[in-house]
């Protein structure tokens, strides 16, 4: 009888399985929490979203806060990846351009599901918790620094002031519903935060 060269130990199995599974969950939860917030994404329901039942949640995570702060990082990770693509091998100014430009489009704002998790999330962090809070703050510098460190000035400020814009207005945007306003409330901040972005902007009158 012949005795196969490689094999995969039950273990190893068991392993990648749970890992499948532990990512189907984190999958379905930001899809649920980014429509329809922390407060109102039950477990049951995000555990039906991802074929599974309840009882094996917490084989997987030990509290819907941390669940959250899961769902919180890759959220973040998948907008940068995202966003990535998009700008491709671009640097500094063209870098940042292309990044407001992509940010502040008509597209990113109807995707609220796929979207970045800070305006679909940003008023359910301060009432989830600390670990929530932690996790944003860090994910949150991330970003900020991947924004300082294009502009031509390095100014931090001015890294601040592009991304409460383009939260800012991707969140308002969403929430009017006549879309010639939207429309017009993305424009007024993409070329806001360009402007920033270009150096042209004021802070603190000066």
């Amino acid at each position: 009888m012949g005795v196969p060269l490689t094999s995969t130990s039950p273990s190893k199995e068991s392993s990648s399985k749970k890992d499948q599974t532990h990512l189907r969950i984190l999958e379905a939860a930001g899809k649920i929490m980014r429509e329809q917030g922390y407060a109102g994404s039950g477990l049951q329901k995000i555990m039906n979203s991802a074929g599974l039942t309840v009882g094996g949640f917490y084989a997987h995570f030990q509290s819907k806060e941390r669940l959250f702060a899961n769902v919180i990082s890759d959220s973040f990770r998948q907008t940068r990846e995202n966003l990535a693509k998009v700008v491709g091998t671009t640097s500094g100014r063209a870098w940042v351009k292309g990044v407001i430009s992509e940010y502040l489009s008509p597209k990113h704002r109807n995707d609220i599901a796929g979207g970045c998790p800070m305006p679909a999330l940003l008023s359910e962090i301060p009432r989830a918790g600390s670990t929530a809070r932690q996790v944003f703050e860090k994910e949150f510098k991330v970003s900020l620094e991947r924004f300082r460190e294009r502009l031509e000035e390095k100014n931090y400020q001015h890294a601040q002031v592009i991304m409460a814009l383009m939260v800012g207005g991707i969140s308002l945007a969403r929430a009017v519903q006549d879309d010639g306003l939207a429309d017009e409330i993305l424009k007024s901040c993409r070329e806001a935060a360009l402007g920033f972005a270009k150096g042209n902007g004021v802070v603190n009158g000066g």
